[in-house]
């Protein structure tokens, strides 16, 4: 609320400051807990505050260099976060047709549902359809590939 009000009274410095905190703030939430569609949904609306800060700051200093810069910089942010919603949206997409075609799911689905698994974070449970999808498919090249990075990423996550 500090950062409307801050904004509201055009001291665009001050609000950008407290809302790039914020953001800053729901982006380790994010990073702290992969998986969690609602982190990154509070992570895109401080990312979209920002974005609209820097839009009133271009606004009331339409030749202010560093406002532009800055303003590119939030807006990159923010499709950063987008970029996730949308990561979410396709394995909500996937999910649902795993859940449809319980309990013999095609491999094809099976195998876009681990990665997408992957791509948001959820690492043991795309591991476990991975494993399931090389069960029916033993020569899955794409499973086994899949396989294989996640686990030397796990495996690089834990050396010091």
């Amino acid at each position: 609320q500090l950062v409307t009000i801050l904004a509201a009274q055009k001291r665009w410095a001050a609000a950008e400051t407290e809302a790039d905190a914020a953001l800053t703030l729901a982006e380790a939430e994010m990073r702290s807990r992969p998986g969690s569609l609602e982190a990154v949904q509070v992570a895109e609306a401080q990312a979209r505050l920002l974005v609209e800060i820097g839009q009133g700051r271009v606004k009331d200093a339409p030749t202010d260099a560093e406002g532009y810069i800055r303003l590119a910089d939030s807006m990159k942010r923010r499709s950063e976060i987008a970029n996730r919603i949308e990561r979410h949206e396709r394995l909500a997409a996937l999910e649902m047709g795993i859940q449809k075609a319980t309990p013999n799911p095609p491999v094809a689905l099976r195998l876009n549902y681990a990665l997408a698994l992957a791509e948001v974070g959820r690492r043991a449970d795309a591991l476990a359809h991975l494993e399931e999808v090389l069960t029916a498919e033993p020569n899955n090249s794409a499973a086994q590939e899949a396989l294989q990075r996640l686990k030397s990423e796990s495996t690089s996550e834990t050396r010091p």
